[in-house]
């Protein structure tokens, strides 16, 4: 009951979309089935239907650039996603984890982010597997920004003590990841993208100009000193 009345708004602004407009009457329905069993079966058709719909959109592959999407299938999407997420919890599935790992990147290229996006980040961010992957003590310590403007016309060495950083003690994708095994995120190998689960993250492939800490927020806390910046990674 509670996520359906805060996504409503969000599913009945779709339904004047000559193309999303389907798919909102039908998560319409999934919120108000009174079995938990028959509104996950339909919220999962719904969600099933926006990923394709999703895949047929021109750079679907390269999550950077979420920008083409459509607005209203944004708000749908993240909308049935928040839907099974909540119905699914605690034993979420894996494909249910990939569609909401997709909401979620695409949520960071709306301005502002649906309601729906909202909810399934603070949704997601609350887990308990969240919880226990964030059971480290966040850094106290933080840098102090030199206030000298800087060239990006030239290099520069920044000579900063970052130790006290946890990603400091990074060694490898597997420990950046650690906690946070069963999270997609788009890798490039080659030509090609696509959308790996962390634990899984392939030899050779490589990760690049994605928002990942708007994606998971805890592993900000790695980079202390940047938290709440717009920050893209590279791994």
């Amino acid at each position: 009951a509670a996520v359906a009345a805060e996504v409503r708004g969000d599913v009945v602004g779709v339904l004047a979309s000559s193309e999303d407009g389907g798919l909102a009457l039908q998560l319409l329905g999934a919120l108000e089935e009174a079995s938990r069993e028959a509104a996950l079966r339909r919220g999962r058709r719904v969600l099933r239907e926006s990923d394709e719909r999703l895949r047929g959109t021109p750079g679907y592959d390269v999550m950077t650039y979420w920008d083409a999407v459509p607005e209203s299938l944004k708000a749908v999407h993240a909308a049935a996603a928040v839907l099974v997420w909540t119905l699914e919890a605690p034993k979420v599935s894996a494909a249910t984890r990939r569609s909401v790992d997709v909401a979620l990147s695409i949520a960071h290229a709306s301005k502002p982010s649906s309601a729906s996006a909202l909810l399934l980040r603070r949704r997601v961010a609350s887990s308990a597997e969240e919880a226990a992957a964030s059971s480290t003590p966040l850094p106290t310590r933080r840098l102090v920004l030199p206030r000298e403007r800087f060239s990006f016309e030239a290099p520069r060495l920044l000579d900063w003590d970052l130790t006290h950083w946890p990603a400091f003690r990074w060694r490898s994708v597997a420990d950046v990841f650690r906690g946070h095994e069963d999270r997609f995120v788009p890798v490039e190998a080659g030509d090609t993208q696509r959308l790996v689960r962390c634990g899984d993250f392939p030899p050779g492939a490589y990760l690049a100009q994605h928002r990942l800490f708007d994606q998971i927020p805890r592993l900000a806390a790695s980079v202390a000193p940047f938290r709440g910046a717009t920050t893209c990674a590279w791994i």
